[in-house]
């Protein structure tokens, strides 16, 4: 007879240690979340003033750890960057970071009221949903 026991609590002492692979995905992802909040605050800040190339300044860094970060960070961070890639009319590049952004969380949609009719054209093409 086997009885399946989900919620067996461990203390960290009796825990088996981490291999060195996974070690490092966790303070990779540690040093990602780190960057990503240090970065959002001036990207939001540089779009509401208009500067565009200084939202993907401070948000390129961080494309390579998409993967890395907690969804709503990098939904945020997709939105962001490809809408600042419209706003340079980089349509390529705002398209595949908007595809990023639905292959990781596909419901996501966009709302006309907040969101200029061009970068909505580009969302639409991604596949992206609208309100």
């Amino acid at each position: 007879l086997l009885v399946p026991v989900y919620t067996v609590r461990l203390t960290p002492a009796k825990a088996p240690p981490l291999d060195t692979e996974s070690r490092a995905r966790r303070e990779h992802r540690r040093e990602a979340m780190g960057r990503a909040a240090k970065a959002l605050p001036a990207a939001r800040q540089a779009w509401k003033d208009g500067d565009f190339a200084a939202v993907k300044a401070a948000l390129s860094a961080l494309d390579h750890d998409f993967d890395y970060l907690d969804s709503s960070d990098a939904v945020e961070i997709g939105v962001l960057l490809g809408s600042a890639y419209v706003a340079n009319d980089e349509g390529e590049a705002a398209l595949a970071a908007f595809k990023r952004v639905l292959d990781r969380q596909a419901n996501h949609a966009l709302r006309r009221y907040d969101t200029s009719p061009k970068i909505l054209d580009v969302w639409q093409k991604a596949g992206g949903p609208i309100e």
